[in-house]
Order: C-alpha cells, then sequence, then structure tokens
C-alpha cells in the first residue's frame, strides 16, 4: 500500500527522530520462524537487529513519540502525585508505586505535561532515565495469517503501511510505542485472534505447589507384656499392646503468585482500515496451593503373649489421625494492560477487555484416620481481583 505525500513525510521524520538515516530500513527476516516476530532490545532474543537510542529524560521521551493534539485530552488520566522522597531507590518502591510512576510518566508524554503534577518528574527522571529504547522501521511490513508480531519491552517501531493479515495478531508485553501511517486489518479477525493483544503470558505452573503429606507410621505400637504362668494358674495376665504412633500433619500449601501488572501500548496511528480489534488483559493470579493429606494413624502393637490358662489380651489401638494442612491463598490479579490508540481513517475500533481475577485457594487437606480421626486442614482463601484493563480509542 503505497502513502500519500504527507504519510510519507510524517514516516520519515519519525525515522529521524529515531535517529535513522533518510533510506535505512531494519532487516527483517524474510520468513518467520516458529510464527512469531519478536522485536526486543535484546539482540539475541530479537529476529530484527534492534537500534538502541538513548533517552535522558522524560522530556527527550516525549518530544520522540510526538503525540497528535487531539483537541481534548480527557482520555488521559492525570494521577495525583506519589508521597515519594526523591531521594527513593527504586529497590525502596513497591510494585505498585512502580507503576504508578509510569503511569504519570505516560501521562506527561502523550498529555499536557502543565497537568502532571510536577512532585514526582524528578523522581522519574531520577528512577528511569537514562532510558534505552530499540527502534526498528520498516515502510511496508505484513504480519500474515497464522503469524505474531511481537513488541516486547522497551521498543518504538516504526512502519510506513503495517498490514494483519486474517488470522495474524500484533501481541505487546511490555511498555512500547507503536507508530504507523496504515494499520490495516485484512478481513475479520478469527476466533481467539485480534488485530492487537496486549497482556501477559499466564504464570506457570497455573497452581502453587501443594503441602507435603503427612507421614504414615508403619512400626507398630509397643508389644503388651507376656503373661505369667505359675503351675496350672496365671500368675501375671498379659497386657493389650501399646496404641500406636500417631499420623503425621500435612503440610501447608504454598500461596499462589501474585499476577504481574500488564503493560502499556501506546499507538499512534494516522490511517486504519477494516476493523482494529484490541484486546487488553491481564495476568490473573496463581492458584492457591492444596493442603497435604494427614498420616493416618500407625498399628497398634501386638499383644502379650498368653500362656494357657491366662486371658487373652487384645492389640493396641490405632494411633491418632494426623491434622490436614491448610490450603492457601490465591494470588491476587495484576492491574489489566493498557492500550491508548490515537487513529484516524475510514476503519473502526472493536475494543476487547479480559479478566483481573484473584485466583482461587487452595484446596483443605484430607484428615488423617485413627482412633480418633484427625481434623481437616482448612481451605485457603481467594486473591483480589486487579483493576481492570484500558483501552482508549482517541480519534484524531
Amino acid at each position: 500500500m503505497s502513502l500519500s505525500k504527507e504519510q510519507l513525510q510524517n514516516f520519515h521524520a519519525f525515522n529521524q527522530r529515531l535517529g535513522f538515516e533518510p533510506a535505512a530500513q531494519s532487516v527483517f527476516p524474510q520468513e518467520v520462524k516458529n510464527g512469531r516476530l519478536i522485536l526486543s532490545k535484546d539482540p539475541a532474543k530479537s529476529s530484527v537487529p534492534p537500534k538502541i537510542i538513548t533517552i535522558k529524560s522524560l522530556d527527550e521521551l516525549k518530544a520522540l513519540i510526538n503525540a497528535p493534539d487531539t483537541g481534548s485530552d480527557d482520555h488521559i488520566d492525570y494521577l495525583p502525585s506519589l508521597n515519594l522522597a526523591v531521594s527513593k531507590n527504586k529497590s525502596e518502591l513497591s510494585k505498585d508505586d512502580r507503576l504508578q510512576l509510569k503511569k504519570i510518566a505516560l501521562s506527561y508524554v502523550i498529555g499536557n505535561p502543565d497537568k502532571v503534577g510536577s512532585a514526582n518528574i524528578e523522581l522519574i527522571n531520577k528512577l528511569s532515565f537514562p532510558l534505552t529504547l530499540a527502534a526498528f522501521t520498516a515502510e511496508n511490513y505484513t504480519v500474515k495469517s497464522g503469524e505474531i508480531l511481537t513488541l516486547k519491552d522497551g521498543v518504538a517501531p516504526n512502519f510506513g503501511t503495517l498490514t494483519v493479515e486474517q488470522g495474524g495478531q500484533i501481541e505487546s508485553d511490555g511498555t512500547a510505542y507503536l507508530s504507523c501511517q496504515k494499520l490495516i486489518q485484512q478481513g475479520q479477525v478469527t476466533s481467539g485472534t485480534y488485530t492487537i493483544r496486549c497482556e501477559l503470558p499466564a504464570i506457570e505452573p497455573q497452581k502453587a505447589e501443594s503441602g507435603t503429606p503427612g507421614t504414615t507410621p508403619t512400626a507398630p505400637g509397643e508389644k503388651g507384656q507376656n503373661g505369667v504362668k505359675c503351675g496350672s494358674h496365671c500368675k501375671t495376665s498379659p497386657t493389650n499392646g501399646g496404641k500406636g504412633t500417631g499420623g503425621g500433619n500435612g503440610g501447608h500449601g504454598h500461596e499462589g503468585l501474585h499476577g504481574s501488572h500488564g503493560p502499556i501500548l501506546y499507538c499512534q496511528i494516522a490511517n486504519i482500515e477494516g476493523n482494529i480489534a484490541i484486546y487488553a488483559g491481564a495476568q490473573e493470579g496463581q492458584k492457591g496451593g492444596d493442603g497435604g493429606p494427614a498420616g493416618n494413624g500407625g498399628p497398634g502393637g501386638p499383644p502379650g503373649d498368653s500362656p494357657s490358662g491366662c486371658p487373652t489380651a487384645q492389640t493396641g489401638p490405632q494411633g491418632n489421625g494426623g491434622t490436614g494442612g491448610d490450603g492457601n491463598r490465591g494470588g491476587d490479579g495484576g492491574d489489566g494492560a493498557q492500550v491508548y490508540f490515537t487513529y484516524s481513517g475510514s476503519g473502526s475500533v472493536s475494543p476487547f477487555f479480559g479478566h483481573t481475577n484473584g485466583a482461587t485457594g487452595g484446596l483443605k487437606g484430607n484428615k488423617g484416620t485413627g482412633i480418633p480421626d484427625g481434623d481437616d486442614g482448612k481451605p485457603g482463601g481467594n486473591g483480589n481481583p486487579g483493576a481492570p484493563p484500558v483501552i482508549k480509542a482517541i480519534p484524531n
């Protein structure tokens, strides 16, 4: 698809901001291995050699992205500043604090800086800059049916025309900046695919480790004392066998991992054609581990020997059953991905939202049998849901 003169100028202008020579093109492979073309800052993982650029501040990042003036900034959430000291180090920040600062930085880059509280700007510049991005450029690229174009964290690809065939898909699992003059969705998206899918892979394994089973003793309890005969009479009666050893308690299940917060994708598209289906999801928490089953009580001891004329002793009672382990809590769901899609053109945009559920808790560990039986463990609680995903399609 050829570009208009204005679109071609805008394509080359962004290339220039990315540091490419006027006629430069990234080297895309002729064939995509394993159906996935990866754009990454890591040359060892990227299917296309990245051009690494260094951004020294929020203002430089804003100048690079050059977000269009849409006439309104209602699509931008200007979050309140965090009460954090500039002296803080990144390692001292919680995961939620880091996500909040990332959102504040994005609103500064694509919105009105005057509406962004200045209290954390110095902190963001200190913690996040200098920042490296991986730049890529191609005047024409087609995501073929069955293939996936994957945008990793910290990439800034610039396309003239980006075509997604029916059954193809663009995926993003980090903070990425996608620019193209034409984005074309051919045909209808097939079941389970979208033009753009923005989320993190599910946690593997899907369930946290279960508690260890309690042990069941195999050795019997103590043998009873033997009876003693005196002549034809029983001088000392034999005693019953001793009680068996109690079964071991089941171990508690492990807590489910919390889902990571979803990625942020900013798309600046001059012209769309077809129905652009956008999915924003979340990484749900990991299921809590089940409590381990308790061990059964061990066998009672054998009775003491009973000479003739002495009463017969009994085998000892089984040991107590162990207590089942508690199931542990399911992990919290991560906050949903955020997609900001600025566009114009004759096409349409259809948003789809994934769940941010917290995971279910682990099952109780079953009690062990014995005399008496043990107790069941307690089931684990469910994790909390994360914030819902965000898709903001902004006509320009």
